[in-house]
């Protein structure tokens, strides 16, 4: 592929002309829409949503007042989303390359801030590449939060796109974002396809590389929130790839692990990262942190990641890098934070937290769900073939 931006913007601004006419899953968001998120969808224009190509919902709590940047942020939806997330005292600014997406996203300003009954806008949207985003005027330890959703795959750089995201996010900022992640390294001749690089596959990074930039960039190992395996449905596309197939009564063993050893799969996920400031890097004490006054939509329980929920009131013990990253984030006021002092005893019973492992949760899951299915498939097709 010559130029990846512009076949990007080809792609997004020629091939697509709806949400409809894409040809897998990787860019569309499934799983439950919290009810908060729904009220607000039913204020955004029908222009907006219909060119919407995101593969999860990047909206963290507690984003009220907040400034927030959106990478990629196409036609706006998710922009719209967090402007009245963030309310009048806020602020959200949506970048993209696209010149025609960001053409819809302005015609829809007005639009919109009628309908939050804002009395000026509180959103802005700029035309350039997030590769560089300190370029296009952004400030420095601005944004309380960074957002993203399926788009850092679309860039040939993600390694300079974390570190630019690093440099706009304030102290104790959290980078909050979806995307496309591989089990393996993507070969040169699909990232030259153009149609899977813009169904958000080809560009797709595999976790040890995301880890690897992220703390490279000064971020917290990246935490998984949610994960969702991406079906193809394109038969071309399946080829190219190599999806799951299906047995043959004679050849199924063949076919079994000729599919483990080779073809690719896709997982789409959330994660946060917390850019947690200098002097506060090397707490290296555990603490005990409780959940005591409500999140707004998490009033009984935090869902910090896949792993770790924290239910209010509950005495949760944890390692010196979570606790930093809540201690210096917006989430602060929401706990209480005690050093563990093993001298003391404590009331109530205690939670034990494990800081993820290197090996990535979401792989794991999907992995195990694909060898459960297929040892169910090829327990069946035994008793076939003996019967």
């Amino acid at each position: 592929m010559a130029n990846y931006h512009s076949n990007v913007q080809d792609y997004y601004s020629k091939e697509l002309k709806s949400t409809y006419d894409l040809k897998t899953s990787a860019c569309c968001t499934k799983g439950s829409t919290p009810h908060s998120i729904k009220s607000i969808l039913k204020d955004i224009h029908p222009d907006v949503q219909a060119k919407y190509y995101g593969c999860g919902l990047v909206f963290p709590p507690k984003l009220e007042n907040c400034k927030v940047l959106d990478l990629g942020c196409g036609s706006g939806r998710d922009v719209y989303i967090l402007s009245r997330l963030v309310g009048p005292q806020g602020f959200v600014v949506g970048v993209d390359m696209t010149k025609e997406q960001i053409d819809v996203a302005r015609q829809h300003i007005d639009y919109h801030m009628k309908k939050f009954n804002y009395k000026e806008s509180n959103v802005k949207f700029i035309e350039g590449k997030i590769e560089n985003l300190t370029a296009l005027g952004i400030n420095e330890n601005f944004f309380d939060v960074v957002v993203s959703n399926c788009v850092i795959n679309l860039t040939p750089d993600k390694k300079a796109v974390i570190n630019e995201v690093w440099k706009v996010l304030k102290p104790g900022g959290e980078f909050y974002f979806s995307d496309v992640y591989a089990d393996q390294t993507i070969s040169e001749d699909l990232r030259n396809n153009k149609i899977l690089w813009g169904e958000c596959l080809s560009g797709a990074i595999k976790w040890e590389d995301l880890v690897l930039y992220a703390t490279e960039a000064g971020f917290t190992t990246p935490r998984l929130v949610t994960a969702q395996q991406i079906d193809i449905t394109n038969d071309d596309l399946k080829k190219l790839v190599g999806t799951p197939v299906y047995f043959s009564k004679i050849l199924f063993f063949t076919i079994f692990f000729s599919h483990f050893s080779g073809n690719i799969r896709f997982v789409s996920a959330t994660f946060r990262l917390f850019k947690i400031p200098l002097n506060e890097a090397e707490i290296n004490i555990p603490y005990l942190l409780t959940y005591e006054s409500g999140i707004p939509d998490f009033e009984d329980a935090f869902l910090f990641d896949n792993t770790i929920t924290f239910k209010r009131g509950e005495l949760v013990s944890c390692g010196p890098t979570l606790a930093s990253a809540v201690l210096n984030s917006r989430y602060r006021d929401n706990f209480t934070f005690e050093p563990i002092d093993n001298t003391k005893q404590y009331d109530g019973q205690i939670v034990i937290v494990e800081e993820q492992k290197e090996r990535p949760v979401f792989l794991k899951y999907a992995t195990c769900q694909m060898l459960m299915f297929k040892a169910r498939r090829l327990a069946s097709s035994l008793m076939e073939y003996r019967t």
